[in-house]
């Protein structure tokens, strides 16, 4: 935490500090919670990132996505951002071809899957594009207003 500005999300080290707490162990810490919900973990190398990722699928059990280059969101695999949009879908009295989401990251892929309608943020890396029904404009260029005015209000 000391080093933040070299991991962090930018202007945002010192809110990493205040809000996160150090572990010894990623195993172990996951293995000591009741009602785990999640765990962001930021590195400053690859090759690191990629040991820990085979290490939580190897524990079984996650859902594990990343939404920055340099790092991991464990969570429950029950506890994704794609089972939640259809949950709230379904309290809306919505059915899933009703349901529309907007996405730019691997963390986003499960939703974009789910919902009857997943656009791809333009700058969103190639194989999000790939898996999505259909890609928009950038975050930079209002894609998310875009793909409102086009899929859901048809303009």
């Amino acid at each position: 935490l000391d080093a933040a500005e070299e991991w962090a999300p930018r202007n945002m080290a010192n809110y990493m500090r205040l809000s996160r707490q150090p572990v010894e162990s990623m195993p172990e810490f996951i293995a000591s919670q009741e009602g785990f919900e999640k765990c962001t973990m930021f590195f400053t190398n690859e090759e690191n990132r990629q040991k820990a990722r085979q290490i939580a699928q190897q524990m079984g059990g996650f859902a594990i996505v990343s939404s920055e280059t340099n790092n991991l969101e464990i969570s429950d695999e029950g506890a994704t951002k794609g089972l939640a949009l259809l949950e709230l879908g379904r309290m809306l009295g919505l059915e899933k071809s009703q349901v529309m989401a907007c996405g730019d990251s691997e963390n986003d892929l499960a939703m974009l899957e789910s919902v009857g309608l997943g656009v791809a943020m333009g700058n969103a890396p190639r194989f999000i594009q790939e898996k999505a029904a259909a890609v928009t404009a950038t975050n930079d260029e209002d894609g998310v207003a875009l793909a409102l005015e086009k899929y859901v209000l048809g303009r």
